[in-house]
């Protein structure tokens, strides 16, 4: 099932008003054709060979993702010139979105479009301006808080919008190869930022080290599976039997946890997340057909087959815990939340229900982080340490150089030792590694 979706993400920020001139945030003169794009996945530039007009189009065989930073405030408008499948597109979606409010523009095949913001929705559109099998011009044009979309120029539909909100993320997802993308451009007050700081994650897979169809001690019933093509590795349940991942872990105040997994789209019905700390958890259930419910204790988020997940194909979910609130994010759209009884530390993640038909690509953490070791008895002897477990294993990131030492032993000048972590750096162009002194911490 073909999907294209394009969201904004956004907080409050300061943006000059009155930009009279469009911002193209394509800048396809500057990219050579077939050259991968500095903002997403899974993209490549294609190019019309009669006229040499260039575009985005996604990867063979892949979902190509675009992300942009902004500044949308006030009265503003983000137009796009996109060529869709006229009769196979069924979710090329449109987001803007600020927190937990969304503008949400979809189309569902045969031309036909609908505008939502939050759970307000227009009536929707087979719109008649709309040119089959041909690129279309679509505008989303905001003022004095009322979103109005054109198509072609004709207006189309309009929703009422929350008042005074910034958006400062432009996503497009669901990009394959058989669309292209020809322009993407805003104006009015509309800028663009810099990229935001990135943050490192703990990566508690490491499926780089293990070999297809190895099982893993961090759970049961799993096994590594690899996609041929890419030869991108995941996690998967044994064939007629239900999988389980259990990692303990140190969760705290404010911290965050990503997936991206593959699910049963008809059929996966307890695929199941938990965070939990002795009585209490965190638990978002997946429920078949898009569906997820988020929970803690004794409290529910709403059931949401959210407008931002991907039929059929890997989707990405965030955790994000804050002030003792829990957001889940899908795909980086916010779906839901819950308050959380405060001050807690979660001890064990654990996911349920992964059959052989899941796929389990990522699992990491950032945040108020750290590794947890599963008790041992054992005691400490000259030149030895016991209570470390493989759960405690050093971790190498190819794409940063990096690589965390949980537990070192360090012989002292008395014959015993003292327990350290440390991080080391890659050099550049070899794979010697230098010890990073501002990371050594004793244990």
């Amino acid at each position: 099932m073909k999907t294209f979706k394009a969201c904004l993400i956004g907080i409050a920020i300061f943006s000059i008003a009155g930009s009279a001139f469009a911002i193209d945030l394509l800048n396809l003169d500057g990219h050579a054709e077939g050259a991968s794009l500095p903002y997403g996945k899974n993209l490549i530039v294609g190019m019309v060979e009669k006229t040499g007009k260039k575009y985005i189009t996604g990867e063979p065989r892949s979902l190509g993702k675009l992300k942009f930073p902004v500044k949308l405030t006030g009265d503003f408008e983000v137009s796009f010139k996109v060529f869709e499948d006229y009769c196979c597109t069924e979710y090329f979606d449109f987001f803007l979105t600020t927190g937990e409010h969304q503008i949400n523009l979809t189309f569902n095949g045969g031309g036909s479009v609908k505008l939502t913001a939050d759970s307000q929705a227009s009536g929707g559109d087979a719109s008649k301006a709309f040119i089959q099998d041909k690129p279309n011009t679509f505008r989303l044009a905001v003022s004095n808080n009322v979103a109005k979309l054109y198509i072609n120029d004709v207006f189309s539909q309009k929703v009422t919008l929350t008042p005074d909100l910034t958006y400062t993320q432009l996503l497009a997802t669901g990009i394959e190869s058989a669309d292209a993308l020809y322009e993407l451009n805003m104006s009015g007050n509309a800028s663009t930022r810099s990229q935001p700081e990135t943050t490192t994650n703990t990566d508690l897979l490491n499926l780089a080290n293990s070999a297809e169809g190895a099982s893993l001690s961090s759970g049961e019933n799993l096994i590594v599976g690899k996609v041929e093509i890419s030869g991108v590795k995941y996690i998967k349940g044994v064939p007629d039997n239900s999988g389980k991942l259990k990692f303990p872990v140190s969760l705290t105040g404010n911290f965050e946890v990503f997936l991206t997994v593959f699910e049963d789209y008809c059929c996966t019905e307890y695929f199941d997340f938990f965070l939990t700390a002795d009585e209490h958890q965190i638990n978002f259930t997946f429920n078949g057909g898009g569906s997820i419910k988020l929970s803690t204790d004794s409290q529910s988020g709403s059931r949401d087959s959210s407008r931002a997940f991907i039929q059929d194909w890997p989707n990405s979910y965030r955790l994000s815990v804050s002030n003792n609130v829990a957001k889940l994010y899908v795909n980086d759209v916010f779906s839901q939340k819950v308050t959380l009884t405060p001050d807690l530390t979660y001890t064990l993640l654990v996911i349920n229900g992964i059959e052989s038909a899941d796929a389990l690509y990522s699992l990491s953490t950032n945040g108020n982080v750290s590794s947890a070791p599963e008790e041992t008895t054992g005691e400490t002897t000259e030149g030895t340490v016991t209570g470390i477990t493989t759960e405690c294993m050093a971790t190498y990131a190819p794409d940063t150089g990096r690589v965390v030492i949980p537990y070192i032993a360090v012989p002292d000048a008395f014959g015993g030792s003292t327990v350290y972590s440390v991080e080391m750096q890659q050099q550049p162009a070899s794979f010697t590694f230098d010890l990073d002194l501002n990371t050594v911490q004793p244990r």
